[in-house]
């Protein structure tokens, strides 16, 4: 059985400070991105960080 991604390899997260936009993505594709519990906890966090961050004033989500 192989071994789960961890929560960091499943949601990726990027930001560009001269565009201040933030990409999510979701990188699971072998399960239609689907995400593990922790990933799910990733994926709050990530969106928390992104809504407080002054400098990100667009967030795109994505799935690969």
């Amino acid at each position: 059985m192989a071994e789960r991604p961890s929560p960091e390899e499943i949601i990726l997260y990027e930001k560009d400070p001269k565009t201040k936009i933030a990409t999510i993505t979701f990188n699971r594709p072998d399960f239609l991105n689907a995400p593990t519990s922790m990933a799910r906890l990733r994926y709050a966090d990530v969106l928390r960080a992104a809504n407080a961050d002054n400098d990100v004033k667009v967030v795109i989500i994505r799935g690969v």
